[in-house]
Parts: C-alpha cells; sequence; structure tokens
C-alpha cells in the first residue's frame, strides 16, 4: 500500500502530545551549574565532598604518583586559605575527613595530617594569581609524564589537549626542577635550639645529571615562638569563653557564627543547635532584634556597648523552649564589608525579674483576695477612662459595700470573715467580662469599672449581679442572717470626666442604697438632683 506525502504532513493546529503531563514541545536545557548557599557551612561541605569525590577518581586513573599531585580549593569563608589531600595518602582513599586547610605559605591550619610545601607552592603560585579560580588540580597523569619526559608540548589529540593547543609551556630549564622548602629543627655547638627552612633547588650538567644543589637556610625560631605564643594566648582564650558562666555568642551577618556552652545551657538546647542559626531565632519576640541593632549600633558611633533587656527563648520545635530573662549586652567589633560582626554576652536575670514581679504583685494588689488594690485601681482606671474618653464610649464606676459583714466578722472571728471575703471576691470576679476591672480598696469595700457600655442600664444589671454574687446565709446563735451588697454607680462622662470625681459619686450614691433600706444599687443622682434608686433585685432580702 502506497503513502502519499500528504498522509505523512501532521497538520499545524495538531496536539504534540505528552508524557507523565509533560507537553511533547522544544524546551531550553543547560548542565547544573554550581547551587547557591546560604551559609558557609554549607558551601564549605559541598566543595570539601567534591574535591575528595575529585581526589579519588584521580586516583582511580592513576593520575597521582606517591606523594605527589595535588588538587586545591579555596575556603568560602576563608579565600586566602585552601582545602588539600595530605602529602603521602593515596588518592583512592582520600575522604572528606582527611582533608587540611593550608594558608598561602603552606602553613596547615587545620587538620593534623602535614602537606607536601615543595609541591604546594605551585598550587599557591596559580591562586595567587587568579582569584577568580576556586580549584587547581595539579597530575602526574601517565600520559603527561611520557610528554613530560619527552620535553615536547602537547599534542592536539584530543579534544582536551586541543583546548591547551599553542597555551602551555613546557618547563625545560634545570631539568623542569621546582624550588623546594621544608622546616628542620637545629641543634647549635652550644646548645642552642632553633627552628629553619630549608630551600634547595639542584643544578644539572650538561649530561643532564645533578651537579650541585643551591640551597638557603633560613632561621624561623622568632617567628616560631610568636606562632607558639600566639597559640598559647588563642588556647587561654577559648578556655576562658568555654568556661565564662555568661552565655556568649559571635554573630555576624545576623547569624551566630560562634557560642559558648553557657548559653546554650541558658536556652536549654544542645550547643550545635546555636551555630549557624539567626539571632534573632534566641529572643522570645523576634521584632526586638531590630530593636538591639539599631541601639548597639547608635552606642557603637560612639564607642560604647549596649545594653538590652530582653527575654531570650529557643523557638517551638527545639530541644529547649524555656524563657529566660536576660541583660544583653551588645557591642560592635568590626565590619568585613557589608558583614556586621558583634558579640553578645547574656548574663541571666530571671530570678531578680521574678522578685521584681513579686515585689510589683505584693505592692500593687490586696494580700487577702488577691484582688487590685486601690493603687493600681487608679492607675488603670485613669487609662481606661482615657481610652473611653478617645472612642466616645460610656463607662461605669460602681462602689460595693458588703451588708452584714461587720455582724458576721464579730460573731466568728476574723479567719472566718477573711475567707468569706475570698470567697465572695471571686464569685463577684466571675460575674464580670475579662476585661472589667475589680478592686478592694479596703476593709468589706469593692471597686469595680466597667470601661466601655453601651447604655447605662448595663451597668445595673451588673451591679445586681454582683450583689447577688457576694448574697450569702449565715447563722450565728439562733437568729439566722443574710450578707448582701450595696452599690453605688457613677456613669462617665455624665456623671464626672475623672477617675477621682466618679470615685467620690459612686461612693455617694453606694451610702444612698444603705439609707433606702440596703442590698440595692443606686445611680448617682444628676447634678443638682437626686439619687435614683432602682428597686431592690428580686429574691434578695434587705437587711
Amino acid at each position: 500500500m502506497a503513502i502519499t506525502e500528504d498522509e505523512l504532513t501532521v497538520p499545524s493546529n495538531a496536539s504534540p502530545g505528552t508524557i507523565d503531563g509533560v507537553e511533547l514541545t522544544p524546551k531550553t536545557v543547560g548542565l547544573d551549574g554550581i547551587p547557591s548557599f546560604d551559609n558557609v557551612e554549607d558551601e564549605r561541605h559541598y566543595r570539601k565532598t567534591h574535591l575528595a569525590g575529585a581526589l579519588r577518581i584521580f586516583g582511580k586513573f592513576g593520575f597521582g604518583e606517591g606523594v605527589a599531585g595535588h588538587i586545591t580549593v579555596r575556603d568560602p569563608e576563608y579565600p586566602d586559605m585552601f582545602w588539600v589531600n595530605p602529602f603521602g595518602m593515596s588518592f583512592r582513599h582520600i575522604r572528606q575527613s582527611d582533608l587540611i586547610l593550608v594558608d598561602h605559605s603552606g602553613n596547615v591550619v587545620y587538620g593534623t595530617k602535614p602537606v607536601n610545601r615543595a609541591a604546594f607552592v605551585i598550587h599557591a603560585a596559580v591562586h595567587a594569581a587568579r582569584p577568580d579560580v576556586v580549584a587547581a588540580a595539579h597530575a602526574h597523569s601517565p600520559y603527561g609524564k611520557s610528554f613530560s619526559s619527552l620535553g615536547i608540548p602537547l599534542a592536539p589529540l584530543t579534544q582536551d589537549a586541543c583546548i591547551f593547543y599553542k597555551d602551555h609551556h613546557v618547563i625545560s630549564e634545570q631539568g623542569g626542577a621546582v624550588v623546594f622548602d621544608v622546616e628542620a629543627v637545629h641543634r647549635t655547638r652550644d646548645g642552642k635550639t632553633l627552628h629553619v627552612t630549608v630551600s634547595a633547588i639542584p643544578t644539572f650538567g650538561a649530561d643532564g645529571r645533578i651537579e650541585s644543589v643551591l640551597g638557603v637556610c633560613t632561621d624561623i625560631t622568632a617567628q616560631k615562638r610568636r606562632e607558639r605564643d600566639l597559640a598559647v594566648a588563642l588556647r587561654n582564650q577559648q578556655v576562658i569563653f568555654d568556661a565564662a558562666g555568661e552565655g556568649i555568642a559571635f554573630v555576624q551577618s545576623g547569624r551566630i557564627e560562634k557560642a559558648n556552652g553557657a548559653l546554650a545551657q541558658m536556652l536549654g538546647v544542645q550547643l550545635p543547635w546555636l551555630n549557624g542559626r539567626p539571632a534573632s531565632d534566641i529572643l522570645a519576640d523576634a521584632e526586638d532584634w531590630q530593636r538591639v541593632l539599631e541601639i548597639t549600633r547608635a552606642a557603637a558611633q560612639r564607642g560604647e556597648s549596649a545594653n538590652h533587656e530582653v527575654m531570650l527563648r529557643a523557638p517551638e520545635g527545639s530541644a529547649g523552649t524555656r524563657g529566660v530573662w536576660s541583660q544583653l549586652t551588645a557591642r560592635m567589633v568590626g565590619v568585613d564589608g557589608e558583614a556586621e560582626a558583634m558579640i553578645l554576652v547574656a548574663t541571666d536575670i530571671t530570678p531578680l525579674k521574678q522578685r521584681e514581679e513579686l515585689a510589683w504583685h505584693q505592692a500593687n494588689h490586696d494580700e487577702l483576695t488577691g484582688l487590685p488594690n486601690r493603687r493600681l485601681l487608679g492607675e488603670n482606671a485613669r487609662r481606661l477612662l482615657s481610652v473611653a474618653m478617645r472612642r466616645d464610649r460610656r463607662a461605669a464606676l460602681m462602689v460595693l459595700d458588703l451588708d452584714g459583714f461587720k455582724e458576721v466578722n464579730d460573731a466568728f472571728g476574723h479567719a472566718y470573715g477573711d475567707a468569706m471575703l475570698r470567697r465572695v471576691a471571686m464569685r463577684m470576679s466571675m460575674t464580670l467580662r475579662e476585661y472589667d476591672l475589680i478592686a478592694r480598696i479596703g476593709g468589706d469595700e469593692f471597686v469595680v469599672l466597667l470601661p466601655e457600655i453601651d447604655d447605662p442600664d448595663v451597668a445595673r444589671r451588673v451591679a445586681e449581679k454582683l450583689i447577688g454574687a457576694a448574697s450569702e446565709d449565715v447563722e450565728f446563735g439562733e437568729r439566722p442572717s443574710h450578707m448582701g451588697a450595696s452599690v453605688g454607680i457613677a456613669v462617665f462622662p455624665t456623671d464626672g470626666q475623672d477617675f477621682d470625681t466618679l470615685l467620690r459619686r459612686a461612693d455617694a450614691a453606694m451610702y444612698a442604697s444603705k439609707q433606702a433600706g440596703k442590698n440595692r444599687c443606686t445611680f448617682a443622682p444628676p447634678l443638682h438632683g437626686e439619687p435614683v434608686i432602682p428597686p431592690a433585685p428580686r429574691g434578695l432580702r434587705p437587711h
């Protein structure tokens, strides 16, 4: 069967089709690049793992020759230092934990294994000349050794070799020898011990054999002494840092770079949890961190530290969530580019704050009932009335005096009377809204503030509930007695626009309730008028 060209043509409006929900249309693709990182720890881990992997690949293909060959990678935090494979270890067996960190001079600054310094000088020169180069590889491959032994440039035999065509150099002078240096300990005839570096370079004759070695010996004893003294000083500083009773943290760019055990213990977390964490994470209110920064920056301009009283707390979900009141001393210690650095010293002042809070509570609350006292009543009432004034809302102030309490107290004693006052205070509190205020101002007298009401009748209904809560039948002797309450009500702003006036008028209205038969509520009279006395609440007997 023949198929025409028309039958092979796909209509322009035909669907390209899909696989797993993906439309089969041309897409832009590319190789995965180097990922971005949130912190130097993650980037350092990425570089070290890839370095170890590259070394193992070199080892698999025979690109290492005993002690020769290196691959170096810049540290992301300290760009003048480099991670490198240690001296005398097979490329095939290298793990991330085997890598060492060396400075530009080839000194090991992190790790316990030595480095082939003679070979490292090649890498140091490359990295110094090219600050943009992150990694450099130096191999002794079978093919490279073949070309080097013949002293000829690479031939463009492969794609890789073509990249370097006429862009590489064969070092033939002095047989391709490289200057190297080693450190040694030298003992003089008079018994002194010197630390020296010995640098050497061989010279070759016409037959290619070494005729002599040019050596230079440099006394580095003083340098070694300074390095030793610095190491001791740093070690002592670390001991002090770790042993300090205060919590200490070094913060850079808003993150905790280093913290001591005291801070971890203060927060109830493990020390590794703090490293690399945003400093705002250890504040109970994260917004406090911006305030700490602003005040500390201002203090730094005066050459001073800044003190902050803040609540420290590890965030929810961490090992420790307890809150700690802290006196936080913060000081800027330098600026590296745009990276702000500061030292935080946290002193636990929780016991002091607890004593202060206890003292404040005792000074502002009634010892017997736990209700606010006259002092706290005045402070809160003035604030609530000010809010009502701004919002153009009514408020009501009530003075309540217990009826029949003196007889009960005299008959049964103060202990019974105190228990009754506590019981009545609790019942009255339960009748009020969360934002209403009740206080005991002395003896059997209470004050209630309703900060926002729509109608004065609301105050009357609340007063009736309070009278009901204060009512209690008491039997002493053969004669039963009844305890109730008389209430006076003053309405803001018609009966007064300040706390003292409202209190005075409500108190006068309370005495009007007692004169009218007790166990009832009375509104303060309009100016130059008589008190308004609603009928006594149902079910309550006057006494």
